[in-house]
């Protein structure tokens, strides 16, 4: 019966996370998660994931292993919700061992009900494993510098490992298990030096630090092969602390915005601020080693958060803390054992006043019930001050299931397929179509459905028969964008939680329903004018301007009328014989021929076209046009540039853009990787206006 009360626990939590996982559509950062499931092998996924700086393994290596569960939303995320769920059993034992059972269940019944931890158990991305390795870990570091057994250290290690590999955030996390093993060896070695001199604390601290040491450096090693990918990451300016407000003041209102959504607020607040009280406490009383175990991993993340991003701390996404969020919850239930000692205490002073006064001490310290009205009275409290948490917990939980979780691509998709015939067809618009596509793409695979989907912005020759073939067209986008209402450009339109999908009325052609949504979406974003345009010219109704670029044997521009600059061949490129076009032979490697000019006007639209013919060559031939500013570069049609089809009998291939109004000068980058040769043809640069 001992572990009665924990089995309760686990159940209600066990609950609460599998209630509704499978119900609501997987959002943007699910989706990307759930992608892997679709790749073949490991090196797919390794590759996939090393295309995103801010992105670890752990995760999507997880999420393919288990793809044999099936590829909906409740396979998804019942990985991250049992993660979720073992976490308040691994929080319970460190509780347990730190500071008894009663701390454990107390600790554990909190993660259990409150809806920060319950949100991130049900969504299909790292943080539920940050919470359940970060537990782990700490209760590891604890048990090597309390038992010190060989399997003690390589379990640290291990765990410390896989913590990294999970998220970059699990570097504090680690960090704060390590210091904390630090702080517990020179601790000891003070002691025992003060108690039986220093040659005899050297000797006993030497076989716990070789094995610090041993799991430290296990760790380095076996992040070797991700430290490069750490090194980019830390050398974005768009990522890490970078995406923090630089020289934030906070005000009281965001302060306490944010300890709201990490449920930190009212009696939570005040406990934590007790548990952080009683730890100190303890640690001056000589109960260190337990009391630095979530000082520790409360403080030094979060330290780390405040030097990274002083006043912008306030600014981070909630979900960011949820590394050091059992920590919190850990000091959390540590005062709540606190303040029901105390609520002992006091009863116990009462007695004790009570006995003096009346002169009937031996009579009444003799009865049982008596003596363990304390006790009694300290359970009590803390079975109270639970039950207060839970009566906001609760309802919050119960009403988080009743709101949409992110964006419904899912419910967009079937819309599609239930009306939208054979072909459906939609053109994505707005702010961050790159995730538009990924999570329409994702459900038409899941449907086996025959929906294309295309960024606007990308929209090619290649792309005319696709349009040309579709049996309907539908523009999608993000309802964060500031969208023109689809109705005054004659469209329908249907909200699928922060996806919009608009749809043109009546029986047009599909390229009529295109150009429809299109010069809706071009309203209110002006880059897609340059799409418009460029159908215009392929279907012969609109003329584009006269050539911009130098052919390839002219070397340098000409006078006021080629206003380019010359072309730059790269060792392995070379002019073909007639001087028509650009041989490239990568041998095994990239292979550039580029331009830059600074000819192109801001805000201009242009179209470049090009026929490529790389049958021999292994490996991949793209076009980019990169548009340099002073805070960076914007590629176009994307960051992987336009991959050329390399057939024979090459088509020409065409895509439009806009150059961005901050661009100081443009690149137009002709790019082979790989073995035997590219060659390019007929590149052309014309003005849409």
């Amino acid at each position: 019966m001992e572990f009665a009360p924990i089995g309760i626990v686990v159940a209600i939590a066990a609950a609460l996370r599998i209630n509704d996982l499978g119900f609501r559509s997987l959002w943007l950062d699910e989706v990307a998660t759930a992608q892997v499931v679709r790749l073949r092998d490991l090196a797919a996924v390794v590759d996939y994931v090393t295309r995103d700086p801010s992105a670890t393994p752990g995760m999507y290596v997880l999420t393919w292993s288990l793809r044999w569960l099936g590829n909906d939303e409740l396979a998804i995320r019942l990985p991250y919700a049992l993660a979720g769920l073992l976490t308040v059993v691994a929080l319970f034992a460190l509780a347990r061992r730190l500071y008894g059972t009663a701390t454990g269940l107390v600790a554990a019944a909190l993660f259990a009900i409150l809806p920060f931890a319950i949100f991130y158990s049900q969504e299909a991305r790292s943080y539920a494993l940050l919470m359940l390795l970060g537990a782990l870990l700490m209760l590891a570091a604890y048990r090597a510098v309390t038992r010190g057994h060989a399997l003690d250290w390589v379990v640290l290690a291990a765990i410390g490992t896989l913590n990294l590999y999970v998220a970059y955030l699990a570097i504090s996390v680690v960090a704060a298990a390590f210091a904390y093993v630090g702080l517990i060896l020179a601790g000891n070695l003070a002691m025992t030096w003060r108690a039986t001199g220093l040659r005899t604390a050297l000797a006993d601290t030497v076989r716990p630090a070789a094995w610090a040491a041993l799991a430290l450096i296990f760790v380095a090693v076996a992040y070797l092969p991700w430290f490069g990918h750490l090194a980019t990451f830390l050398g974005r300016p768009d990522q890490g602390f970078g995406r923090a407000a630089a020289g934030h003041r906070a005000t009281f209102e965001e302060a306490n915005a944010l300890l709201q959504q990490l449920d930190l607020q009212g009696l939570l607040l005040w406990l934590l601020v007790v548990g952080i009280t009683r730890t100190m406490i303890d640690l001056l009383r000589g109960q260190w080693k337990a009391s630095l175990v979530p000082l520790t991993w409360f403080g030094i993340p979060l330290l780390g958060f405040a030097l990274g991003t002083g006043g912008g701390i306030v600014t981070i996404w909630p979900r960011y803390f949820g590394a050091l969020y059992p920590a919190a919850i850990l000091l959390c239930a540590i005062g709540v054992e606190g303040l029901a000692r105390a609520a002992g205490s006091l009863v116990r002073a009462g007695r004790a006043a009570m006995v003096r006064h009346r002169g009937r001490g031996a009579r009444i310290g003799s009865s049982p019930a008596r003596s363990r009205a304390p006790v009694a009275v300290q359970s009590v409290a803390m079975i109270a001050l639970v039950c207060v948490v839970a009566a906001d917990a609760l309802p919050a939980d119960a009403a988080a299931y009743r709101r949409p979780k992110g964006s419904d691509y899912r419910g967009a998709v079937d819309a599609m397929l239930e009306t939208g015939g054979d072909r459906p067809l939609v053109l994505v618009v707005g702010s961050d179509p790159d995730w538009t596509v990924s999570g329409l793409e994702y459900y038409s695979w899941v449907r086996d459905s025959r929906v294309t989907v295309i960024d606007a912005l990308k929209v090619s020759a290649t792309y005319l028969d696709t349009i040309e073939r579709a049996t309907t067209v539908w523009g999608a986008g993000l309802t964060a964008t500031d969208v023109t209402d689809p109705t005054t450009a004659g469209l329908t339109s249907a909200l699928y939680s922060d996806v919009l999908l608009v749809q043109p009325g009546g029986r047009l052609p599909p390229m009529n329903q295109a150009l429809a949504v299109l010069q809706w979406a071009a309203s209110f974003e002006e880059e897609i004018t340059a799409t418009v345009q460029l159908i215009g010219v392929l279907q012969g109704h609109v003329a584009a301007g006269p050539e911009l670029l130098p052919s390839p044997i002219v070397s340098e521009a000409e006078g006021a009328t080629a206003p380019l600059d010359r072309w730059i061949l790269q060792p392995g490129a070379s002019l073909s014989e007639d001087g028509s076009a650009f041989v490239l032979d990568p041998d095994g490697r990239s292979i550039n021929v580029y331009l830059v000019t600074l000819g192109l006007q801001p805000g201009g639209q242009y179209l470049i076209s090009f026929s490529c013919r790389a049958a021999e060559l292994s490996g991949s031939v793209n076009v980019f046009v990169v548009a340099e500013g002073p805070i960076g570069g914007t590629t176009f049609p994307d960051g992987s540039g336009h991959a050329c089809a390399g057939l024979d009998d090459p088509k020409v291939e065409v895509f439009a853009f806009t150059v961005p109004e901050s661009s100081t000068s443009t690149v137009i980058w002709l790019r082979a990787t790989g073995d035997g040769t590219a060659r390019f043809e007929s590149v052309s640069l014309r003005s849409l206006q």
